[in-house]
C-alpha cells in the first residue's frame, strides 16, 4: 500500500521507492475522473517541459508510467513543504530568508524561460522548500513553450486566480512577463504577509488586477527596504511592457539592492541568478516514512555512436607565474545536500595553501560577474577576459560528484582559458569519509599540473576540517552571514561542536560577533582561531592572525599582515576590505585611498570599493569629487545602503547644498529610520534647534525602552547630557551622563559633560576605564578627557602635552580640537592655528561622527568658528573675529548657557 503525502493538482501524491534509480521518489496519481485524455496530455506535457529545464531549482520529473491499471507520474522527492504552507506556519519570515528563497525561485524560473518555457501557474503551492531551504519550482502542467499558441483557445483563463497576471485574466497570449507578474505577487506576500489584492470572490480579485495598482509595500511595513518595494512595483505593472523583460534583469536589481558587510567573506552565491554554475541534487518533499517498493519501467533507447573528437594539445603554464583558478562548480548529483557548496569550498581552501595558485570559488565569483559577464553567466569568456585584465594565466575547474551505491565517484576537469585541457581526473568508489582527503589530493594534482613544484611531504589537506559534516555546517553559515543571520551563528557553533579545532569556523564566528557588536566574544573566538593556525597554509595563517590583531585593536600589526598577504595574492578581495577598515579606523585617509584604488584595479565596478572611494574623497576634503563619484555610482547601482547616502549627505551639507542634502537625508532615512533620525537630530542641533532635538531624543528613548531596542540608548543619553549642560541644566546633564554604559564615544561625551557640570570624580573614572581598552580610539578618548580635566583646572601646558599624546595613540579629531583649545588658553596661538587647521581640513570626518556609532556629528562643526574667532582676535583682526563669533552664536541660539556661547557673546559685547 502507498501512503499519501500530499495533493498535487489533479491527483494524490505518494512516497515510493524506484528500484531502477535506487532512490525514493514522489508519485503523482493520474485520477481517472479528472479530465480524461486532457489530464493525461497535461501530465505528458509536464514531463516534456520539465525535462527541457535542467536546474537544481526545478523539480525533476522522471516518467509517466502505469502499474496495475494505475497511471502515475514519478518525480523527485522533496523532504519539506510547499511555500504556501511555510508562509501559513511562519507569518513573518526574516528578510534574509525571504530573499534566499525568492532568489532560488527566480533561478529556477529563469532556467525554464531560457528553454522557452512559461510556467503560467506560479504560486506558493507550486514552490517546494526542503529542510535545508533549497527550493524546487514544480507543476509545469499548464506550461507552454513561448510562442506555442496551439493548445489554448482565445479567452481561456489558465492559472490560479490570486497569482494570475492581467493578461491571463483577459485570456490574452502570455510570455515570460506573465510569470514575472506572478513572481511579484509572491514576493509581495512573502514580505508584506498578504497578497496585494483582497476581495470576497476570486472573480473580484481578478477584476481588481485589471484596473488597480496594489498598495505600496512600505505602507504595510515601513522596515521593507525601498529597493525591494521598487522591484515588486515593477513586477506588478499592469502594462507588461513596463515590467522586467527577463528574470535576469530582476535579479540584477535584487543584487544591486544588497550591500556587502565589511569584514566578512562573501556568501555562497548559488542563490544569485545565473552568476554561478548551478549544482543539481535530489532531495525530497514529504516527511512521512513509507516502506513501499514500486518498480518504474522505462522505455529503452538506442545508443547513438559517439562523434569523433580531436583532442587539443594540453596547456602548459609558466612555473614562475601565479595562475588564477576559477572553480565554477563541482556539481552534486548524489541527492545528498551535505555536498552542496561544501565541495567547492573544500577545493578552494585546499588550493589556498599554494602561493602559485589564486583560486576563486563559487563564493567569490560574483565579484567578477558585473565586470566580465554582463549576462551573468560564468563561462570561458570570463576566464579569457580575466586573463587579459589581470595579465595572468587563468584556468577553469569543473567537476561532478555521483553516487555509486554507498560510495561516490568524483570526476574533475581543468582547462586553460583558451580551452586547452590541463587535467582530467576521475576517482571511483570513494568512501564518504575519504572525500575531504580526496579533494585535498586533487588540489595537489591541480597545483602540479599548473607548473608548481610541491615541497616534499606536502599533505593532501583542505585546511578546513577533516569532518565533512563540520565543513558542511561551515559552508551553510557562509551562505547566511551576508545578513548577519543569527542562524549562521548556530551553524558555526555546530561546526565547532563537530570539530573544536576548526580554525576557520572560530574566525568566522568572531566576524559575526563583531558585526553584532559583541567585541569580547569576537576577541575570544579570534584568540581560539590563532591558537589553531599551526600547519595551515601561509595565506590562511596571515588572514587569521590579521583578523585577530584587528579585533584586539592592534591595527598596525593587522595592516602589516594584510599587506603581506596582498603582496603575494594581489586579488584577495576580503583582504582589501579588511585592510581598508584597518586604515580607516587608523585615520589614515591617504593610505585608505591608495588601497581602494588598488582594489579597483582588480574589481573595477565593485560597489564596496567604489563606495570606499567616495568616503576617501570626502575625508580628504575633495567634496566635489566625492559627490561626482557618488552620483556616478548611483547610476550603476541605484539601490545602495543607508551608509552610502550618509556619506553623500555629508558631502552635500559641507558644500552648502542644503536642499540636496535634505533630499539625500530622506533617502537615508527611508532605508534606515534609526540612522536617518539620528542625522535629522544632528542637523537640528547644528541649526541651533536644541529644544526640538531634545524632544526627538526623549521620544526615541521612550520608544526604545518600550520596544526593548536599547542599542541607541548610550548615544542618545550622551547627546541629551550635552544639550542639557549647554542650556544650563547641570542636574539633568549629570543624570543623562550617568546612564551611559558601554559605547566608548558616548562615554567620552558623558565624561566631558561631567567635567563641565562638576562631577570630576566620575569623569576621571570613565577616563581610567577607557585607558584600559585595547582599541586605540578608546584609549585616545581617555587621554582627551584627561587633557580637558587639566585645562579646566588651569593647567593648559599639561593639557597640550596630554592632547598631543592622545593624537599619537590614535589620530582622532577630538585630540586636535582639545590641543587647539588648550593652546588658546596657553596663549600659544601658533599651535592653536595649526591644530584648528587640521580640524577644518578634517571637517568631513567630524561631520561623519564617531566610528562606533551611527549617524552624523555635524553639530560639532560650529564650534570651530569660536576657536577661529579667538585666533583672529589674538592676531588683531577684530572684524574677522566678530564675524566668526556671530556665526557661532547664530548657529547655537538655544544653547544659552554653553560656556563657549557665553564667552563669545561677552567678546562681541566688548568694544
Amino acid at each position: 500500500m502507498l501512503d499519501a503525502i500530499g495533493k498535487g493538482g489533479m491527483g494524490e501524491v505518494y512516497r515510493a521507492y524506484d528500484a531502477e534509480l535506487k532512490v525514493e521518489v514522489a508519485l503523482k496519481i493520474v485520477r481517472g475522473d479528472v479530465g480524461g485524455d486532457e489530464a493525461l496530455a497535461r501530465f505528458r506535457r509536464e514531463i516534456a517541459l520539465a525535462r527541457k529545464v535542467t536546474s537544481p531549482n526545478v523539480l525533476r520529473v522522471y516518467d509517466l508510467a502505469e502499474h496495475d491499471g494505475l497511471r502515475f507520474l514519478s518525480m523527485e522527492l522533496v523532504d519539506g513543504e510547499d511555500l504556501g504552507a511555510l508562509m501559513r506556519r511562519d507569518a513573518k519570515l526574516p528578510l534574509a530568508r525571504v530573499l534566499k528563497l525568492f532568489r532560488q525561485v527566480c533561478v529556477g524560473l529563469d532556467a525554464a524561460h531560457a528553454e522557452g518555457v512559461v510556467h503560467r501557474d506560479l504560486k506558493p503551492q507550486n514552490v517546494l522548500v526542503d529542510k535545508d531551504d533549497r527550493v524546487r519550482v514544480a507543476d509545469f502542467g499548464l506550461a507552454r513553450s513561448i510562442g506555442d499558441s496551439g493548445m489554448t483557445a482565445s479567452g481561456a483563463q489558465l492559472g490560479s486566480p490570486a497569482y494570475m497576471s492581467p493578461e491571463q485574466v483577459r485570456g490574452d497570449v502570455v510570455d515570460e512577463r506573465s510569470d514575472i507578474y506572478s513572481l511579484g505577487i509572491m514576493l509581495y506576500q512573502l514580505v508584506g504577509r498578504q497578497t496585494p489584492f483582497q476581495a470576497d470572490t476570486p472573480h473580484g480579485v481578478m477584476e481588481m488586477r485589471l484596473h488597480k495598482q496594489p498598495r505600496p509595500l512600505r505602507e504595510l511595513d515601513a522596515t521593507v527596504p525601498a529597493y525591494l518595494e521598487a522591484i515588486v512595483a515593477r513586477c506588478l505593472e499592469l502594462d507588461a511592457s513596463k515590467r522586467y523583460a527577463t528574470i535576469r534583469e530582476l535579479l540584477k536589481d535584487l543584487d544591486a539592492g544588497e550591500t556587502e558587510i565589511v569584514d566578512r567573506a562573501p556568501p555562497p552565491r548559488s542563490r544569485r541568478s545565473k552568476r554561478l554554475i548551478a549544482v543539481a541534487g535530489a532531495v525530497a518533499l514529504a516527511a512521512i516514512v513509507v516502506v513501499v517498493v514500486v518498480v518504474v519501467a522505462r522505455p529503452g533507447g538506442k545508443s547513438e555512436p559517439a562523434p569523433s573528437v580531436v583532442t587539443p594539445a594540453r596547456a602548459s603554464f609558466d612555473p614562475s607565474a601565479q595562475v588564477i583558478v576559477l572553480i565554477t562548480g563541482i556539481q552534486n548529483r548524489t541527492g545528498y545536500p551535505i555536498f552542496d557548496s561544501t565541495l567547492d569550498l573544500l577545493l578552494s581552501s585546499a588550493l589556498r595553501r599554494s602561493e602559485h595558485v589564486d583560486p576563486y570559488a563559487t563564493t567569490e565569483l560574483h565579484a567578477l560577474v558585473d565586470d566580465l559577464a554582463p549576462d551573468g553567466t560564468i563561462d570561458d569568456r570570463v576566464a579569457t577576459a580575466l586573463a587579459a585584465r589581470e595579465q595572468a594565466p587563468v584556468a577553469i575547474a569543473r567537476g561532478a560528484l555521483i553516487a555509486q551505491g554507498t560510495k561516490f565517484s568524483l570526476s574533475f576537469t581543468l582547462a586553460s582559458s583558451d580551452g586547452k585541457p590541463v587535467l582530467q581526473r576521475t576517482v571511483d568508489h570513494v568512501d564518504r569519509d575519504q572525500l575531504v582527503q580526496t579533494i585535498g589530493q586533487l588540489a595537489l594534482e591541480i597545483r602540479t599540473a599548473l607548473g608548481e613544484k610541491l615541497a616534499t611531504g606536502e599533505p593532501p589537506t583542505t585546511d578546513l576540517s577533516a569532518n565533512l559534516e563540520a565543513d558542511h555546517e561551515y559552508a551553510v553559515a557562509l551562505g547566511m552571514s551576508e545578513n548577519v543571520d543569527a542562524s549562521a551563528t548556530d551553524h558555526l557553533q555546530r561546526a565547532i561542536a563537530l570539530d573544536p579545532a576548526f580554525a576557520d569556523a572560530h574566525r568566522k564566528l568572531a566576524v559575526l560577533y563583531s558585526n553584532v557588536s559583541e567585541p569580547k566574544r569576537a576577541r575570544d573566538q579570534n584568540v581560539l582561531a590563532t591558537q589553531l593556525v599551526e600547519g595551515r597554509g601561509r595565506r590562511d595563517r596571515l588572514t587569521i592572525e590579521a583578523d585577530a590583531a584587528a579585533a584586539q585593536g592592534n591595527f598596525a600589526r593587522a595592516i602589516s599582515l594584510y599587506e603581506e598577504l596582498l603582496n603575494v595574492w594581489p586579488r584577495d578581495r576580503i583582504a582589501y576590505i579588511n585592510l581598508l577598515v584597518a586604515y580607516t579606523v587608523s585615520h589614515n585617509s591617504e593610505r585608505t585611498a591608495k588601497v581602494a584604488q588598488n582594489a579597483l584595479r582588480h574589481y573595477p565596478h565593485d560597489i564596496t570599493f567604489r563606495s570606499q572611494l567616495v568616503m576617501d574623497q570626502l575625508l580628504t576634503g575633495h567634496l566635489d569629487d566625492a559627490t561626482a563619484t557618488a552620483y556616478e555610482l548611483l547610476a550603476r547601482f541605484p539601490n545602495p545602503d543607508a551608509s552610502f547616502y550618509n556619506n553623500l549627505y555629508v558631502a552635500e551639507y559641507l558644500l552648502g547644498h542644503r536642499q540636496k542634502a535634505l533630499d539625500v537625508l530622506a533617502k537615508s532615512t527611508a532605508l534606515d529610520p534609526n540612522t536617518g533620525n539620528a542625522e535629522a537630530i544632528d542637523l537640528a542641533i547644528a541649526d541651533g534647534k536644541i529644544a526640538e532635538a531634545e524632544k526627538r531624543l526623549r521620544d526615541e528613548l521612550a520608544r526604545d525602552l518600550a520596544t526593548g531596542h536599547t542599542e541607541w540608548a548610550d548615544v542618545n543619553n550622551s547627546i541629551l547630557a550635552e544639550l542639557a549642560v549647554r542650556r544650563g541644566d547641570k542636574p539633568a546633564a549629570l543624570a543623562f551622563a550617568a546612564k551611559v554604559g558601554t559605547t566608548a564615544s558616548a562615554l567620552y561625551v558623558a565624561a566631558m559633560v561631567e567635567l563641565q557640570a562638576g562631577d570630576v570624580a566620575h569623569a576621571r573614572a570613565i577616563r581610567d576605564r577607557l585607558a584600559r581598552e585595547t582599541v586605540p580610539d578608546s584609549r585616545a578618548y581617555g587621554s582627551v578627557i584627561e587633557a580637558e580635566d587639566a585645562r579646566l583646572h588651569g593647567k593648559p601646558q599639561d593639557a597640550m602635552r596630554i592632547a598631543r599624546d592622545a593624537a599619537v595613540i590614535s589620530d582622532v579629531w577630538v585630540a586636535h580640537l582639545a590641543l587647539a583649545h588648550a593652546a588658546i588658553d596657553a596663549n600659544d596661538f601658533g599651535t592653536a592655528r595649526d591644530e584648528l587647521a587640521i580640524c577644518t581640513t578634517r571637517r568631513a570626518e567630524i561631520a561623519l561622527g564617531f566610528g562606533d556609532q551611527s549617524g552624523t556629528s555635524a553639530h560639532y562643526l560650529p564650534v570651530l568658528r569660536y576657536y577661529e574667532g579667538r585666533i583672529q582676535e589674538a592676531s588683531g583682526d577684530r572684524a574677522a573675529a566678530k564675524a566668526s563669533y556671530e556665526a557661532f552664536v547664530a548657529a547655537q541660539r538655544d544653547a544659552t548657557a554653553d560656556p563657549l556661547i557665553v564667552d563669545a557673546k561677552r567678546r562681541l559685547a566688548t568694544p
